[in-house]
């Protein structure tokens, strides 16, 4: 059985070879998708952040198998609303990549149960009249469970937190 490629990289042009800079407006932009998502996922809108998916987007989960397009992404990720929670997240590295723009961030949430999560995710955005995320993809470094600051590194500043606090810097 021979393995299906799910997506071929088209070669260069030259003036894409050369553009290694994104443009301010770019940057603008691509921070204002990544603040609305956060924002519109801690409101528990997770239906709607579809909004920002390339129809032919793939997402591949930590530890799990690629889900591709995105009604399978949205069945898959963002079926039902959730509950507004805490998300903060940060812009570590925003870098263009051949004519599309390559954005990892760093995130803390915590889910309805109190626990709290940590990881990274990765977006690959594409210009199709304005940024999309053709690729997305996350892993999760540590999951933290409510309790005593001795046990609990992440329950330190558990009371002094705002319901949402998020930022978009390198």
């Amino acid at each position: 059985m021979q393995a299906k490629r799910l997506y071929e990289r088209p070669a260069l042009k030259s003036r894409e070879r050369d553009a290694v800079k994104l443009s301010e407006t770019d940057d603008r932009e691509i921070r204002h998708i990544h603040d609305a998502w956060i924002a519109t996922e801690a409101a528990g809108k997770n239906t709607e952040v579809t909004a920002f998916l390339a129809n032919d987007i793939v997402a591949l989960p930590d530890g799990g198998a690629p889900v591709c397009g995105k009604a399978a992404v949205r069945a898959a990720f963002f079926a039902s609303d959730g509950s507004p929670c805490e998300i903060e997240s940060v812009i570590t590295s925003l870098e263009p990549a051949g004519g599309a723009v390559l954005k990892i961030a760093d995130f803390r949430t915590t889910d309805a149960g109190g626990v709290e999560i940590a990881g990274s995710h990765a977006w690959l955005l594409v210009r199709d009249n304005k940024w999309k995320i053709r690729f997305m993809t996350w892993t999760i470094r540590r999951t933290c469970t409510p309790g005593s600051a001795a046990r609990n590194p992440c329950a330190k500043d558990k009371q002094t937190r705002p319901c949402l606090r998020y930022a978009s810097i390198v």
